[in-house]
């Protein structure tokens, strides 16, 4: 049991991150990467990274599992005191990898019965076929992003993630399903 938050550009993009350009996030390139770190260092966190630090905090109050992977490789997440692991490293770290830490083509690792996606489209694989394998094992997701994506057919909340993630609501939710 517990909640699993899987994050991409779309939660980092309000505070003025850059995001994707073509396969790759534009900052794995080294060249941008060295002239973008200073951007990415002024950076500051946005309503919905906020909120995933209070949902990460309180949740660990009541006892409840929170993993959050995050495409991202700025840190705004923990500089709100969340703990993030980091898919393609971090950029403050200087370990930007194309290659991900987190195998995402064999999904068995998922434990976790409620998965929020934010910012993250799952146009593109291998996150296209989450829901579909999350769904097959009576797990829920919730989506957060920017557009509707019409694949999916789990909630979605469609518009600014700052402006409709709510670390309560999302507890509230959680509890009513264990």
């Amino acid at each position: 049991m517990g909640i699993l938050i899987i994050s991409g550009a779309g939660l980092s993009a309000p505070s003025g991150a850059p995001t994707f350009n073509g396969k790759y996030p534009i900052y794995n390139n080294v060249d941008l990467l060295r002239s973008g770190l200073e951007q990415l260092e002024q950076l500051k966190p946005n309503k919905a990274h906020k909120e995933l630090s209070t949902l990460q905090s309180e949740a660990v109050k009541q006892k409840i599992k929170v993993r959050h992977i995050t495409l991202n490789v700025d840190d705004l997440n923990e500089s709100c005191g969340a703990t993030v692991e980091h898919v393609y490293g971090r950029a403050r770290d200087r370990s930007i990898s194309e290659l991900a830490t987190i195998d995402f083509y064999d999904l068995s690792w998922i434990s976790e019965k409620l998965i929020i996606l934010v910012g993250v489209s799952g146009l593109g694989f291998p996150l296209a076929w989450l829901e579909s394998y999350c769904r097959s094992k009576q797990k829920k997701v919730i989506s957060f992003n920017l557009v509707v994506n019409p694949e999916l057919e789990c909630y979605q909340c469609v518009g600014d993630a700052a402006c409709s993630i709510n670390a309560d609501r999302l507890l509230s939710y959680y509890e009513s399903l264990t």
